[in-house]
């Protein structure tokens, strides 16, 4: 399937900053909503909602007609088809004086014209708030459950199964944070834990419990203000992963812990950019896998060079849980660019490019995708929008281990509506 923008609909924002959750911090300030850019002249970020005394409700539903040349993203099986997706989504915001607290719901259901097996429900629940003690210190916390799938040729998907692995994640964060003078403080914490469905091929069940495990992570930073425009901060991050059975009884458990030092500018209103380069370490369980030692790097930022350009960047490397049994853990590499202008007041065009690499430890294998969407949005009336898409991607690998390529295309249509 082809990859959405980080930047053009909510729940993909949701899930991106998930992702990158090896930064586990607060990220850097947002632009604020009275600067002018391609999405706010044609699109609101906020819509008006629903309003029932102090409490705003915020409802969303997209909808798109997908055609995909190859859906189980392999080279030698290609299968074309095409799809219904539906996204209902929404926000449930009471107002507050101080503090802040949000409810929301999404969910995303696949509909297949011809490859039925392939069909998928996905949904999730969450919430998150913000306490604020005093001007400039605040605590944040926030809990999620989501029931998902491993979409094909991601690097942890199983083909060899009837249909798509669902799993269900429970998460819950939390952080606390003194900001606005001249040294910033922030400090937090993660916990998730991850439940697979045993799979089925040719209706004989497979076992998928030797997936299911726990990750515990945390983080302190420090950030000093250099000039009013620039920051530079230091941050000390540490995670552990936890696996819940082994079917060899090979041991698959690993901890690690890193360092990022980076600047933060925001030169005005319209620029707002962070970067960091560091050093990670990872100790694996399994004697046989070599520990890992290493560069790290994190990168977000935003331009808005006009009212009607906006340019935007984003990258990290993680420790992400493994896909296979001989296999402790997946070292990510992800890189997002992204550029929107618009068009008149009523047209939006979009370019997201990506970048995915996964080195897995303790095996000879390596897998490289790259894959871009061309976007154009139409407002015909305030509360609905016309979308179209074209994508691409293609996915290379190396090593002994038998890395999985394909590459393919997919072309959508579709509409968003809010209220």
């Amino acid at each position: 399937m082809s990859d959405r923008s980080l930047f053009s609909r909510p729940a993909a924002r949701t899930a991106a900053a998930i992702a990158a959750a090896v930064a586990m911090q607060t990220a850097a300030h947002a632009q604020p909503l009275d600067v002018d850019t391609p999405e706010s002249l044609l699109l609101r970020p906020e819509t008006d909602g629903v309003r029932t005394g102090n409490v705003l409700i915020l409802p969303r539903i997209e909808y798109d007609i997908e055609h995909d040349t190859n859906i189980y993203n392999t080279d030698s099986f290609e299968v074309e088809d095409t799809l219904a997706v539906f996204r209902p989504s929404v926000t449930v915001r009471p107002d507050l004086a101080r503090h802040e607290i949000a409810l929301e719901a999404d969910a995303m259901l696949r509909r297949y014209f011809d490859t039925t097996s392939e069909n998928s429900d996905q949904w999730g629940v969450a919430a998150r708030g913000r306490l604020d003690f005093a001007e400039r210190t605040s605590a944040d916390a926030s809990v999620r459950y989501a029931q998902r799938i491993e979409a094909r040729g991601t690097y942890g998907d199983q083909f060899l199964t009837d249909e798509p692995l669902a799993y269900d994640v429970f998460e819950v964060r939390g952080g606390l944070q003194r900001t606005g003078g001249v040294l910033e403080l922030r400090a937090g914490g993660n916990f998730s834990k991850v439940r697979y469905d045993d799979a089925t091929l040719d209706g004989v069940e497979q076992p998928s419990d030797w997936r299911d495990e726990n990750t515990l992570g945390g983080f302190v930073r420090a950030d000093y203000e250099v000039s009013g425009k620039l920051r530079t901060f230091v941050e000390l991050n540490a995670s552990q992963i936890d696996y819940q059975s082994s079917p060899d009884d090979t041991p698959r458990d690993s901890n690690g812990y890193g360092v990022l030092v980076g600047l933060r500018t925001e030169v005005s209103d319209l620029v707002d950019a962070e970067a960091a380069i560091g050093y990670t370490h990872r100790s694996f369980d399994d004697p046989a896998v070599e520990n890992f030692d290493g560069f790290n790097f994190r990168v977000s930022g935003r331009w808005t060079p006009t009212p009607r350009w906006l340019f935007g960047l984003e990258g990290a490397r993680t420790f992400e849980r493994s896909p296979q049994v001989n296999v402790p853990a997946v070292l990510q590499t992800r890189l997002r660019a992204v550029a929107q202008r618009s068009l008149g007041r009523r047209m939006l065009t979009g370019f997201e490019v990506t970048y995915d690499n996964w080195d897995y430890q303790g095996i000879d294998r390596d897998e490289a995708r790259v894959g871009g969407e061309l976007t154009l949005r139409y407002l015909i009336i305030d509360e609905i929008t016309a979308i179209a898409g074209a994508g691409y991607r293609k996915q290379t690998g190396s090593g002994v281990d038998v890395p999985r390529e394909y590459e393919g295309a997919s072309f959508r249509v579709g509409l968003s509506i809010t209220l």
